[in-house]
């Protein structure tokens, strides 16, 4: 019996100590940014072809929210649901195209190929860009943002968007990136919902 008990006790132990060592259910944006960083939670990737990185990673339309409020004084909980309610219909990725630590559209040679993506990437999106469910559907964007940047950054980002209702519970995700100007070629990256939903919520108490 006392080696029973010894047991049930190593047993809740294991259990307690899982739970305070997990993750918690709110982070500030700087952690919430850190967590999406980590590879290991499946939410941020990135492949490298003929020198040129792309990077695709989840963005929690949190995030967009939180942005758009500034790091000013919190507002109140109804102005925070209403620029909440903005985003929350959507999934949000952050495409990004760097070389050698810069912006790869500043890396491609004469400014005519830069004025090319420039066009490229502020105007044509759809045309390169959308997603594939392991139901083999495809989804199309619904709307992107091209970040320009003049040099300033360390790579050149496109906010993609897609409507949530065409991927609920579809568990698999695949963004293709077809080969736009960059000589990068045909580029998927897989994402799964259930990594999606583990995503703490913003405290917006941390901006």
């Amino acid at each position: 019996m006392r080696q029973l008990t010894m047991f049930s006790h190593l047993i809740w132990g294991t259990a307690l100590l899982c739970a305070c060592s997990g993750t918690p259910k709110t982070m500030s944006r700087a952690e919430l940014v850190k967590f999406i960083g980590n590879k290991e939670h499946g939410l941020s990737q990135e492949q490298e072809v003929n020198g040129i990185k792309v990077q695709v990673s989840y963005r929690p339309s949190a995030l967009l929210a939180a942005q758009e409020l500034g790091n000013g004084q919190l507002p109140p909980p109804a102005v925070i649901d209403s620029i909440e309610s903005k985003y929350k219909k959507n999934y949000y990725f952050l495409l990004k195209y760097s070389k050698d630590g810069r912006e790869a559209i500043r890396q491609l040679g004469d400014f005519s190929r830069y004025s090319d993506m420039v066009q490229v990437l502020s105007f044509q999106m759809p045309r390169f860009v959308n997603v594939t469910t392991a139901a083999k559907d495809t989804v199309p964007l619904r709307d992107y943002l091209f970040d320009q940047t003049y040099g300033m950054s360390d790579g050149n980002t496109v906010l993609l968007c897609f409507e949530k209702a065409q991927l609920q519970n579809k568990k698999d995700i695949e963004i293709n990136v077809a080969e736009c100007g960059f000589g990068t070629g045909n580029l998927k990256f897989h994402f799964e919902e259930k990594d999606i939903k583990k995503v703490p919520a913003l405290d917006y108490r941390k901006l």
